[in-house]
């Protein structure tokens, strides 16, 4: 698990609501063997908030495959708007589709 991710802290290793199945790309076993990034929890400044969200954006940009999130509140965040994402996508193919069966 994460405890294996080198240079994880203990007290970080909290998960937000959303998992994954472990033989999904996006499980956190998936951090060990790939392109991983870790947004780390330090609170260095005033602004630091704004640079996890910034070290975020960099992750997914660079398109890693797995981006392990410490500071919970922007997992949190990040885990409603994936959500919401996924309900936009259903939302989609569901009226897709029962515009073509009408």
């Amino acid at each position: 698990h994460l405890d294996q991710v080198p240079g994880l802290p203990k007290q970080s290793r909290r998960f937000s609501s959303l998992t994954y199945p472990r033989t999904s790309p996006l499980s956190p076993m998936s951090a060990l063997e790939g392109d991983y990034a870790v947004v780390r929890e330090i609170y260095d400044s005033e602004n630091s908030s704004r640079q996890f969200e910034e070290e975020l954006e960099r992750s997914i940009d660079d398109e890693k495959s797995t981006i392990i999130i410490e500071p919970y509140q922007l997992g949190e965040e990040t885990t409603r708007w994936i959500r919401f994402g996924n309900f936009l996508h259903k939302a989609a193919v569901i009226a897709g589709i029962a515009s073509i069966a009408t």
